[in-house]
């Protein structure tokens, strides 16, 4: 397990959630961050997960790809950053996952 940074560099409210699968239309994990903040996620740092990046009512904006290795290559995050989820073109699904 390692940590990483992940900064909220837009207007809005996100919520993170760990991606169940390559759509991300499920997940666990999830947190919100502020409009301007960051938080230090934790994650499995062999397995280059997804992280969902959702509004706050879940709606999917988006997600961010986790990078591989220890350590990482990077060292932090950005939510403006996050591209469609790897397992679909689809955004604006809600996620499920637990508050």
């Amino acid at each position: 397990m390692g940590a990483m940074t992940i900064v909220n560099n837009t207007a809005q409210p996100v919520t993170l959630v760990d991606c169940d699968d390559q759509t991300c239309r499920t997940g666990y994990n999830s947190q919100s961050v502020a409009a301007g903040a960051s938080t230090d996620w934790q994650y499995e740092m062999c397995s280059g997960s997804s992280v969902a990046v959702t509004d706050p009512s879940g709606l999917l904006l988006g997600c961010l790809v986790m990078p591989v290795g220890e350590p990482a290559d990077i060292q932090k995050l950005a939510v403006a950053k996050a591209t469609h989820c790897s397992g679909t073109t689809e955004v604006h699904v809600k996620v499920t996952a637990p508050s």
